[in-house]
């Protein structure tokens, strides 16, 4: 396994650490398992070396951060109302007073984790570029 190929693993797993430590319900938890079963089919075709090439995970990338990217649209428009369109000022808080706010705290939490997500597989995409 090259490089650029443990890098791509690194990052779809450490992708799942995020979502495994993620708590939904509803229809963002069907989203958030579809999005970590995706991840964990890309990650056992890297590891089995089925992928014949690098290229054919680009698609597959692809499809993950079009559904990462809408769910985090939604968690930021679901945290910018928890925290009455103030999330500067929310963030701006100790920590301690933004616990006293869960469900904004939780949109938080939730938004930043779908963040990193993406930048993940936005790096993983760019490794596939090259």
């Amino acid at each position: 396994m090259n490089q650029a190929t443990e890098r791509i693993q690194d990052l779809l797993n450490a992708s799942i650490q995020i979502i495994d430590h993620m708590e939904e319900s509803g229809e963002t938890a069907s989203q958030v398992k579809q999005i970590k079963q995706m991840l964990q089919q890309q990650t056992a075709q890297l590891t089995n070396g089925s992928i014949q090439s690098l290229e054919s995970l680009n698609p597959s990338l692809a499809q993950v951060l079009r559904v990462v990217n809408q769910l985090q649209q939604e968690t930021e428009q679901k945290y910018s109302e928890a925290t009455g369109n103030a999330t500067e000022q929310f963030e701006a808080k100790e920590i301690e007073k933004q616990l006293q706010f869960p469900a904004a705290y939780h949109e938080k939490i939730d938004y930043k984790s779908l963040h990193k997500i993406s930048l993940n597989l936005e790096e993983a995409q760019s490794l596939l570029s090259h």
